[in-house]
């Protein structure tokens, strides 16, 4: 018997939620679009995780879920973004739906949250005890910047997420602004940035300061703005999280530098790094080679691994990098590579080093 388009779609979101995919593609090929999982990292056919869906599926697929995600189905120059909830007997899955235009056609991608795989606790996100004592230590603290690092998709926003329940369940007041809102929660307020209405990330936390936050998350720091805002509300009283790309945790420094942010107003605020990446659990029964309990790909799953770095072990890491610069030639600062304690023009706040005209500023 033929499915329906609607039917074909459901099966296809039910099973890449059930076996614990992170994206869904739908790539345009001819006429069709080939339909592929993101599982544990690794791009598949979804036929290869699941026997019985299609390898390809026809436009009315891609159609419905644009009608899904409230897209606008007359719209096919521009990218949209929309989302979905997906009910399961098992469980609710979050997707953010993408549609992008090429040459070849509209192209979608979906990002899959499960709500019941969330780790609901600092305890089950897999750090040491050790690890967990001092991420406890910091978030008793009434101030301060904590940094959660890693590369895209190592779970930084699923670490966040789990020390902000915590927090809303101690009492505090409880904020997030995101782009986007990838998984919805009860326990505390989210916003959504939208940057085309000029709500930006900046725009939201100047506002979001003004609620009376306890704790407040940036999603990511993107610019020189939010980046300075970020680390003087986390001076002035307020425990403040969020997010940075890096391949080290030293590295979430020289990012902070790069956003124009004088080095003594780092080493004040920053009170925490929290480094992850995701390391593969491989398959027991068949040592890793592939199997179909694995979908032939040898692991089950990713466990995410940490690096924790407190108040003290971020003083010697500026110790260490402001040794370093000093021991730069004199040449090689004229080209750049001046030291990082260098001499800074002082703004009206104090807070962008002397590369950066624009000063940051409380008002609009």
């Amino acid at each position: 018997m033929n499915q329906s388009s609607g039917e074909i779609v459901d099966e296809i979101l039910s099973v890449a939620c059930l076996v614990g995919a992170s994206d869904i593609h739908f790539n345009p090929v001819s006429d069709e679009f080939s339909v592929l999982f993101r599982l544990h990292g690794r791009l598949l056919q979804a036929s290869e995780a699941e026997p019985s869906l299609p390898q390809t599926v026809s436009k009315a697929a891609v159609q419905r879920l644009k009608v899904l995600a409230k897209l606008n189905l007359g719209e096919q120059r521009k990218p949209q973004d929309g989302q979905l909830v997906m009910k399961l007997a098992d469980g609710t899955c979050d997707l953010r739906i993408n549609v992008m235009p090429t040459v070849q056609g509209e192209r979608l991608a979906a990002r899959i949250t499960s709500r019941h795989a969330l780790s609901d606790s600092i305890a089950s996100l897999g750090m040491t005890e050790q690890q967990q004592e001092q991420v406890q230590t910091v978030l008793h603290e009434q101030s301060g910047l904590i940094v959660v690092a890693g590369k895209i998709g190592s779970g930084k926003s699923t670490t966040m997420h789990a020390m902000l329940r915590q927090k809303s369940k101690e009492g505090a007041s409880v904020l997030s602004i995101e782009d986007p809102v990838e998984r919805y929660e009860d326990s505390f307020a989210q916003i959504q940035v939208d940057e085309r209405q000029g709500f930006t990330f900046s725009a939201c936390l100047r506002s979001a300061l003004r609620q009376d936050p306890d704790v407040l998350m940036v999603g990511e720091i993107r610019d020189e703005i939010t980046a300075a805002i970020a680390v003087r509300a986390g001076m002035i009283g307020h425990l403040i999280m969020t997010s940075l790309h890096a391949d080290h945790p030293a590295l979430v420094i020289s990012r902070l530098l790069d956003f124009g942010i004088r080095p003594h107003f780092i080493e004040t605020a920053l009170r925490l790094i929290i480094w992850q990446r995701l390391r593969p659990i491989y398959c027991e029964s068949c040592g890793g080679k592939g199997c179909s309990k694995c979908h032939q790909l040898g692991v089950l799953g990713r466990q995410a691994e940490f690096q924790v770095m407190t108040k003290q072990a971020l003083q010697t890491l500026f110790f260490g990098m402001q040794m370093h610069a000093e021991s730069v030639p004199t040449g090689g600062r004229d080209e750049g590579f001046g030291p990082i304690y260098g001499e800074a023009e002082t703004t009206r706040y104090g807070v962008f080093s002397e590369r950066f005209e624009r000063p940051f500023t409380s008002r609009n």
